[in-house]
């Protein structure tokens, strides 16, 4: 018994030092953030009448397809802003799916473009320490 009780103390011990260095208040948060991921997606619906399966009242479906080889720019900030020094430009293609992945992002205020046979489209995204995000652009 007495055995027992002495392995267990020092199994307690031993968890609690473990435990100690994985929270220790000393180490900076800086180095705890990890990277952002962004998706995104490139659609486009046809609107044809001779494709959309519409009824008498209006309702139906129209086709939504995948777009591929668009050109997908992400900026980290604003680039309109006029000041273009210092910002992080990554430049992807859609593939077969549609979509392009940009991973080992800092978090922050991206500006993603996506520029496509069916136009250019601009949104503005915020994105977090270890959270994939998805955007959807429908042309």
């Amino acid at each position: 018994m007495k055995n027992l009780f002495l392995f267990s103390f020092l199994f307690f011990v031993g968890l609690a030092s473990c435990s100690k260095e994985s929270i220790d208040p000393s180490t900076p948060f800086e180095s705890l953030v990890k990277q952002a991921e962004v998706t995104i997606n490139v659609t486009h619906q046809n609107w044809t009448d001779s494709l959309s399966n519409v009824s008498c009242n209006g309702d139906g479906l129209s086709p939504v397809h995948v777009v591929e080889d668009a050109v997908v720019t992400i900026y980290q900030g604003d680039p309109t802003d006029g000041n273009d020094s210092g910002f992080n430009r990554l430049t992807g293609l859609t593939g077969r799916s549609g979509s392009v992945t940009f991973s080992g992002l800092e978090p922050g205020e991206y500006t993603i473009i996506a520029n496509s046979i069916f136009g250019e489209q601009t949104k503005i995204v915020q994105t977090y320490a270890n959270v994939h995000s998805l955007i959807k652009f429908m042309f």
